[in-house]
């Protein structure tokens, strides 16, 4: 059986999560954070459970101290506190992952089976370290949930990606809509996703609508539904808040949207309320709203101008996605994902197409680079692709 270390000064914290997870895991407990090494070296743990908020000996002490061990176990921060200050300094000093409270049995077994995942791929590219032109290391993942988790959606471990996950971690505390922007081919898809799944919500309804495929005449249909009626051949049907509902709604390419959608849009936020094309009645719908755009939506003068009210409101807490050419160091560590991914664990590619990958600009960002090795691969019939196999 696995074991894992709580180091906690609350007694009854230590109990409750000796009791929720003692079948699944050896659960060993700590009151004092001065104790925290001596016992790490003594129980020898598979992960730390550590708690920021301890009188005299907090959390980030600890966290220096057993990060500055040889061979540091993965550790999971907990606090009662989800300020991105103290989820973007737990994952700057060394943290695995970042847990606000109150918390789950489910919630952690999540968390700590995805850093034992992470763990278990970094040693295997330790083991390939000089095969690769530069070391490739495994990203602090965050927000594993459900079935797929973040920790095999957000590749990278720049430090411009280790801040989107800190403000991942502390947006998906909050039910506020999210605005995620970006150039196109970043993975705002990615980002949008990886929020829901570090939410409450993660067990919910995960709905995705591309705002520039609204016909403008049916936008408050797609949105809101309609009753039987409403138009010529209407039948009665939910739109995609109600679908939502739950859970998390991502509307996409939400700077295409025209202006009667921008008003349709901007009286639920305020509310929360929808009406059904047709109907009478309105519905309160519970649903987290992110939205996404490759476009700037404070300019004033364009094709299609952005209601500054809407936008104001949407974009409270908002995240910005680097291009890949402004974080090139994970290209290493991107490639190799994709290429296991159709090849195997063991797979890896030479210097030399590394080296090509890191010269290149890749104006169609991480969507531009996958792309490139999936038509390598077919053209390679399978095998590590050489550079015979790539066009820049």
């Amino acid at each position: 059986m696995r074991a894992l270390l709580y180091i906690d000064d609350q007694e009854e914290e230590l109990q409750a999560l000796r009791l929720q997870l003692g079948e699944q895991y050896c659960v060993y407990t700590c009151k004092d954070g001065s104790q925290a090494v001596s016992q790490v070296r003594e129980r020898q743990p598979d992960v730390v459970l550590l708690d920021i908020n301890m009188p005299g000996y907090d959390g980030f002490r600890v966290l220096s101290e057993l990060r500055s061990l040889p061979d540091p176990p993965p550790i999971l921060m907990l606090s009662g506190y989800a300020e991105p200050f103290f989820v973007v300094r737990a994952m700057k000093e060394g943290a695995g992952d970042f847990l606000s409270k109150p918390f789950t049995p489910e919630m952690v077994l999540r968390r700590i089976e995805g850093l034992m995942n992470k763990e278990s791929m970094n040693e295997k590219i330790r083991n390939q370290k000089n095969q690769t032109c530069a070391e490739v290391l495994l990203p602090n993942h965050s927000g594993t949930r459900g079935t797929i988790g973040c920790a095999s959606l957000l590749i990278g471990s720049s430090k411009a990606m280790q801040q989107v996950r800190a403000l991942i971690l502390g947006y998906a505390r909050s039910d506020m809509p999210v605005l995620i922007l970006g150039e196109s081919g970043t993975g705002k898809d990615v980002v949008a996703r990886c929020l829901h799944l570090s939410s409450k919500r993660a067990l919910g309804p995960y709905e995705v609508r591309n705002v520039a495929a609204f016909p403008e005449t049916l936008v408050e249909s797609e949105l809101f539904g309609s009753e039987e009626g409403a138009y010529t051949g209407a039948r009665k049907r939910e739109g995609c808040f109600e679908a939502a509902h739950g859970g998390t709604l991502f509307l996409d390419e939400i700077g295409d949207a025209g202006a009667a959608l921008q008003a349709s849009l901007l009286r639920v936020v305020e509310d929360g309320v929808i009406r059904r094309l047709g109907g009478n009645r309105g519905k309160r719908v519970d649903c987290r709203l992110v939205f996404a755009t490759n476009r700037n939506l404070e300019l004033k003068h364009q094709e299609k101008p952005f209601r500054s009210d809407l936008f104001y409101r949407i974009s409270t807490l908002s995240l910005e996605l680097p291009a890949l050419r402004d974080r090139l160091e994970d290209i290493p560590e991107l490639a190799t994902f994709f290429l296991q991914a159709h090849t195997g664990a063991e797979s890896t590619f030479s210097s030399t197409v590394l080296d090509l990958m890191l010269a290149y600009t890749w104006p169609g960002n991480v969507r531009q680079l996958k792309s490139s090795i999936d038509r390598a691969l077919v053209l390679s019939a399978g095998a590590p692709p050489g550079p015979q196999h790539f066009h820049f």
